[in-house]
């Protein structure tokens, strides 16, 4: 009785953890198979295209009814441009802090805080070419940050046109 009851409980425990092709989502109707998925896929390289308007600039930008013909208006657009990295920290406060101390040293270039788990990452500028970035890096390794790096980055490029 002992090695029935044995036989049937390897059979059961064998039958309830076997495993089949997993379709974990419906195409028409039909189950797709995750492994015909491309595995190199990685959306990081994924490209959006999309205009962002950060929120402190939305009550800059007067309305059309009240601008006239000669009037200049700034636009931000974002593109595939470059950032100087000095650090990435756990330490919310330890970033907090660079930022405050990169603004007093700066205050023309832009300094971001960026979470990226665990990590707080803080970045600086919107160049366009790698050659400005790599030139202001120069400038931030003269003055003691020789540990940041240049990185690629959605940045904010100001453009202004004519109404």
């Amino acid at each position: 009785m002992k090695i029935i009851l044995f036989i049937f409980i390897i059979f059961f425990s064998v039958e309830l953890f076997s495993q089949n092709k997993s379709t974990d989502s419906l195409k028409d109707g039909q189950p797709v198979n995750m492994e015909d998925f491309d595995k190199s896929f990685d959306p990081i390289y994924y490209d959006h295209s999309f205009k962002l308007l950060p929120n402190r600039m939305m009550n800059k930008i007067p309305k059309t009814d009240d601008i006239d013909s000669n009037t200049e208006i700034n636009i931000i657009d974002t593109m595939q441009g470059f950032r100087i990295q000095l650090i990435a920290t756990e330490n919310y406060q330890t970033a907090l802090q660079l930022k405050e101390t990169l603004f007093n040293l700066d205050s023309l270039q832009n300094v971001y805080v960026i979470f990226d788990a665990p990590n707080h990452k803080v970045r600086i500028g919107n160049f366009k070419s790698r050659v400005d970035a790599t030139n202001y890096l120069e400038y931030l390794k003269s003055l003691g940050y020789s540990d940041s790096w240049i990185v690629q980055d959605r940045v904010f490029i100001p453009r202004t046109r004519k109404k």
